[in-house]
């Protein structure tokens, strides 16, 4: 998908798509949500994004054998340390980039995001780390 500026949340059914490989996103800006059973999509190989939110997880990419380029969004609304480590982003191999951006709006965010990022840095053997971090 490219430049579904106006997209919010990717279709409930794409989980009906269990053979897909490849969902690139890129230029959608007003995407918020993933689709709900993004885990069941057990063939693919490259998402670009993965927003995480009330709704999506970042368990969900237990499962799922990444590889290429990976971009996590919304680190702010992980509740905690343990569900980042279900996602189990340092056995995904085939990753070679991954970018990592957030909102913060108190310390206990900041904090959290701080020893989230020791935590991946510390497992990852990604050839490029990206940061982001957007104050408000």
């Amino acid at each position: 998908m490219k430049a579904f500026r106006r997209l919010s949340c990717l279709p409930k059914r794409l989980s009906f798509l269990q053979n897909i490989a490849y969902l690139v996103i890129e230029d959608c800006y007003s995407l918020s949500h993933m689709c709900p059973h993004i885990g069941k999509l057990s063939c693919l190989k490259i998402v670009s994004v993965c927003i995480v939110n009330l709704g999506h997880r970042l368990a969900k990419l237990h499962d799922i054998d990444l590889g290429g380029k990976l971009e996590i969004k919304g680190l702010q609304n992980i509740g905690s340390l343990s569900e980042a480590r279900e996602a189990n982003l340092m056995d995904k191999k085939d990753l070679d980039e991954l970018c990592l951006s957030w909102l913060h709006k108190d310390s206990f965010v900041k904090t959290l995001l701080l020893v989230l990022i020791k935590y991946l840095k510390c497992f990852t053997s990604y050839k490029s780390q990206e940061l982001e971090n957007i104050f408000l």
